[in-house]
C-alpha cells in the first residue's frame, strides 16, 4: 500500500497546497504514485466533526507543473472528491488515487472564518460555495474539536472553513443559518497579480455590509451616471477590478466582492448605519446632469463633516428626486485591533480566558450615529441641507440601525426612526420603537403582580374565615371545637396551665368554686362573658 504522494490521514481540516514539478520515479507503477485518504468516519460525532464528516481532506490541492507527477505532457491539478459534491467538466475521477484529476492548474484554497466573539461555540453550516456554470457545489463542515478538558472533549470547534475554487469565477458562498456578524476571506496557491475571483453573499437580516482591507474601509461601487445603474462587479474589467473591490445591494441585502492578488486578506463585517430617504425638488435628469451620485456624496458630507467613503447612495428614483442612501460608522483604522486581522489560533488552554476586546464600541458607534441624525435633521430645517444640494428638500426619512453581537440567537437590529418634514410648520416626530416595547412589558409585569397578590390575599382571608369562625343569624361570632358543638363557660379554664385566677380557687364536678367550696364569682376576679369567649378563642 505504499505510494510516493499521501495525504496526512490526521488532516481532517486543512492541507496546504502543493506544487510538483521535475519529478523522476524509480518505477514504472503509475498507481502507487498518488494517494488522497478520505476523511476519518469515525469523527462523525458530537465532540469531534458533528453531525457529517469533517470536509478538508476532500479538499485538498497538488499541482503538477509539468506533468511529471500526473504522468501526461501539461501537467494538471490533482485534488479531493467529496461523495455530495459536483465535478466539474475539465475534472476526471481516478478511482485508484481516490482523486479528480483536472487539466487546468487554475486552481486555489479559498480560506474563511467567523471573527465574532463566539467562533468556538457558534455552528452555522453547513456552508455550501456554489457556481452553476462550471458545475461546482462543495459542502463545508467547520474544523473538529481538537481540544480536551481534562477527560473530555472541549465542545470547541472553531468556524474555519476551506474550499476548492476555480480562477476566474463567481462563487456563492451561501448557509442556511445567521451569517456572523464579522469574517475574514483570504486565499492560498500559487497566484499570480491578476489571479482573481469573485465572492457573491446574502445575509438574512436588514444590514449594511461592508469591507475591510489592512484595517482600512473600502468604498463600495456607486452607480454609472451613463446608464443610471448600479456598476456591477461582474462588468468590470480584470484591470479594474482590486482585491476587495465590492457592491452593496441593499434590495437583497448582499454583498459581492472580489478577491485578487497573492496579498489579499479582507474582512467582510455588518455595520451599524444611518438610513436616509431624502426627497429634493430637483428633475432626475437634472441629478444625473450634475454627475449624479458623486457629486451628491460630496455634498452630503460636507455637510455633515465626515469622509465620504461612509455614505453608500443605495437607490436612486423618481418623485422629484429620492435619494436613498447609508451612513456607516466611523471605523478609524485605530478601531481596528490585532485580534480583528490576525489569524485565530488555537482554543485557550485550562485556566485561561477570551478576552474581549473593547465590550462598549456599538455604545460608542451608535452614539456617535445620533449624532449625525441630530445635526442632519437641525440642518435640513434650518435649510443648510437645501444650500449645498442646490434645491429644495421636500421630506426626509432617517432609521438608525444599530447591530448587537449575541452569542446564541441570530443577531437582531435595535431601530429607532426619525421622520421630518419639511414645511412652513417645519414638524419633527420621534418615534422610539425599543423604549415603547420596554414600557409595555414593564406595564404587564406590573398588572400582573398586583392581580396575583389580591388573589393569594383573598383566598387566605377566606380560609381563616372558614376554619376559625362561622357568624349566626344575630351576627354574633360563635367559636367551634368539634363540629357545632358550642362549650359550656366552665369548659374555658380546662388547661394543664394555672392561671391567674386559680390562685385562690379549685375545680370540682359541678365546675369552678373558691377553696372554701363556694360558688365562685366571675365577676369578682373581672372576667367577663366577651372574656371568656376571648379566652376560648386562644
Amino acid at each position: 500500500n505504499d505510494v510516493v504522494v499521501d495525504t496526512n490521514f490526521s488532516a481532517s481540516d486543512f492541507t496546504t497546497m502543493h506544487l510538483f514539478r521535475d519529478i523522476t520515479f524509480l518505477t514504472t507503477d503509475t498507481l502507487k504514485r498518488v494517494r488522497l485518504d478520505d476523511p476519518d468516519p469515525l469523527a462523525v460525532k458530537v465532540d469531534d466533526c458533528g453531525e457529517f464528516i469533517c470536509t478538508g481532506q476532500y479538499n485538498v490541492i497538488i499541482k503538477d507543473e509539468d506533468g511529471s507527477l500526473i504522468g501526461n505532457s501539461t501537467g494538471g491539478t490533482i485534488r479531493g472528491e467529496a461523495p455530495e459534491s459536483t465535478i466539474e467538466s475539465d475534472c476526471t475521477p481516478k478511482a485508484d488515487w481516490n482523486a479528480l484529476v483536472c487539466e487546468s492548474k487554475d486552481y486555489a484554497q479559498l480560506v474563511f472564518e467567523s471573527l465574532d466573539s463566539d467562533k468556538f461555540e457558534r455552528l452555522f453550516t453547513p456552508i455550501y460555495v456554489i457556481n452553476e456554470e462550471i458545475g461546482f457545489n462543495n459542502k463545508l463542515n467547520t474544523q473538529r474539536d481538537h481540544h480536551w478538558n481534562h477527560f473530555y472533549t472541549s465542545m470547541r470547534r472553531l468556524s474555519r472553513f476551506n474550499s476548492v475554487v476555480k480562477l476566474g469565477y463567481k462563487y456563492e458562498v451561501k448557509t442556511g443559518a445567521t451569517w456572523p456578524s464579522a469574517l475574514r476571506y483570504r486565499w492560498n496557491g500559487d497566484l499570480k497579480a491578476d489571479d482573481n475571483i469573485i465572492i457573491y453573499q446574502s445575509f438574512d437580516t436588514p444590514k449594511k455590509i461592508g469591507i475591510k482591507k489592512n484595517g482600512k474601509v473600502i468604498k463600495a461601487l456607486g452607480f454609472d451616471p451613463t446608464t443610471r445603474e448600479p456598476i456591477q462587479v461582474e462588468s468590470l474589467s480584470d484591470a479594474d477590478r482590486e482585491c476587495g473591490t465590492h457592491r452593496y445591494d441593499k434590495a437583497t441585502q448582499s454583498i459581492t466582492f472580489v478577491m485578487k492578488g497573492p496579498d489579499c486578506d479582507l474582512k467582510v463585517h455588518v455595520q451599524n448605519t444611518v438610513e436616509v430617504s431624502l426627497r429634493l425638488n430637483l428633475d432626475i435628469n437634472n441629478f444625473w446632469s450634475s454627475s449624479g451620485t458623486t457629486t451628491f456624496i460630496s455634498r452630503m458630507a460636507s455637510v455633515l463633516g465626515i469622509n465620504p467613503a461612509r455614505i453608500v447612495v443605495t437607490d436612486i428614483r423618481e418623485g422629484s428626486t429620492i435619494v436613498d442612501f447609508v451612513i456607516t460608522e466611523d471605523d478609524d483604522p485605530e478601531e481596528t485591533t490585532d485580534a480583528d486581522e490576525q489569524e485565530p489560533t488555537e482554543a485557550p488552554d485550562q485556566g485561561q480566558q477570551d478576552v474581549k476586546v473593547d465590550d462598549k464600541i456599538n455604545e460608542v458607534k451608535a452614539t456617535e450615529l445620533q449624532g449625525l441624525v441630530t445635526s442632519l435633521v437641525e440642518k435640513a430645517k434650518s435649510g443648510a441641507v437645501a444650500k449645498e444640494m442646490g434645491s429644495d428638500v421636500l421630506d426626509m426619512n432617517v432609521t438608525v440601525v444599530v447591530i448587537e453581537d449575541k452569542k446564541d440567537t441570530p443577531v437582531d437590529n435595535n431601530t429607532s426612526v426619525v421622520q421630518v418634514k419639511i414645511d412652513e410648520n417645519e414638524t419633527a416626530t420621534f418615534d422610539y420603537t425599543i423604549y415603547a416595547l420596554l414600557g409595555l412589558t414593564l406595564m404587564g409585569s406590573i398588572v400582573y403582580s398586583v392581580y396575583a397578590f389580591t388573589v393569594i390575599r383573598h383566598e387566605k382571608k377566606q380560609k381563616i374565615a372558614d376554619s376559625d369562625s362561622v357568624t349566626d343569624a344575630k351576627g354574633e361570632e360563635s367559636f367551634r371545637m368539634n363540629g357545632d358543638e358550642k362549650p359550656k363557660l366552665g369548659n374555658i379554664f380546662d388547661s394543664d396551665l394555672e392561671k391567674p385566677h386559680q390562685r385562690n380557687s379549685k375545680r370540682t364536678k359541678s365546675g369552678v368554686r373558691n377553696l372554701d367550696g363556694t360558688a365562685l364569682d366571675s365577676s369578682a376576679i373581672g372576667l367577663t362573658k366577651n372574656d371568656e369567649k376571648d379566652r376560648w378563642k386562644q
